[in-house]
């Protein structure tokens, strides 16, 4: 089995301020960019808007969010981060999150660190937000 998940303030941070800004003004996920997209932060310049696209060529979108949304902290993430999204027009849960990435598999494995992210870049913190329609569970 996997070690237990550690919980991360930062990540925590990181996944709670993406669901409050998709949840304020989602146009960030439309046309070629995904839910993994951001737009801007009024109340932190460092979080930069970015179009996280299907075809995965701008993943420095997603994977700097945790150094940017921490930059002015006094002890800053320093490393790369990852998440999973999930949508429900009736408003998430933790339980519909949780198991609509459980029955996908690249969501699913992501939370397990298998596949090709048990090579690739293997988890050892957590972090978690969810408002209205959306949830997101980061991951570093």
């Amino acid at each position: 089995g996997l070690a237990p998940a550690v919980s991360s303030k930062a990540l925590d941070e990181v996944a709670q301020l993406h669901a409050d800004l998709m949840d304020k003004d989602s146009s960030a996920d439309a046309g070629t960019c995904n839910m993994h997209s951001w737009g801007p932060d009024p109340n932190n310049q460092n979080v930069k808007a970015c179009c996280f696209p299907s075809d995965f060529s701008n993943s420095p979108c997603m994977w700097d969010k945790p150094k940017e949304v921490t930059k002015s902290w006094s002890k800053p993430y320093t490393g790369s981060g990852f998440e999973n999204a999930h949508w429900a027009s009736a408003g998430v849960t933790a339980e519909s999150a949780i198991n609509g990435w459980k029955t996908s598999k690249g969501h699913n494995d992501v939370m397990l660190n298998i596949g090709m992210w048990a090579d690739l870049n293997p988890w050892k913190a957590c972090g978690v937000g969810i408002k209205g329609k959306y949830a997101f569970l980061w991951f570093g």
